[in-house]
């Protein structure tokens, strides 16, 4: 039986490692050291995808995310999850659109 918590020895590596390093300096009960290895938490996310990509794999970040269990077991939830981020998407592009609209704007001074 493995423990509830339970982790690997891999030395820091790359720029998540950098931060990681960075964090290590600080105390655990300051914000100094949690919110640099929440942000090296997703660079190394990134870097792996980065590492997959350069090695010839292409990731399959839909069944990777859990989308085909959440599909299979909680339908309502991945139609949610989908809406918001269609919702999230065009509100993006709707404000990049009104944003160049407005920087079209000519003031004539007379």
């Amino acid at each position: 039986m493995l423990p509830e918590v339970y982790g690997t020895i891999l030395s820091p590596k790359g720029i998540s490692g950098m931060i990681r390093r960075f964090a290590f300096h600080y105390s655990e009960n300051k914000y100094r050291h949690w919110l640099p290895v929440l942000l090296a938490d997703r660079v190394d996310a990134v870097e792996g995808i980065c590492s997959d990509i350069l090695h010839g794999k292409i990731p399959n970040v839909y069944k990777e995310k859990g989308w085909v269990a959440i599909g299979k077991y909680n339908k309502p939830l991945l139609v949610r999850k989908i809406a918001v981020r269609i919702f999230a998407l065009s509100l993006e592009v709707w404000l990049l659109q009104s944003k160049k609209k407005k920087s079209n704007i000519v003031f004539k001074f007379s």
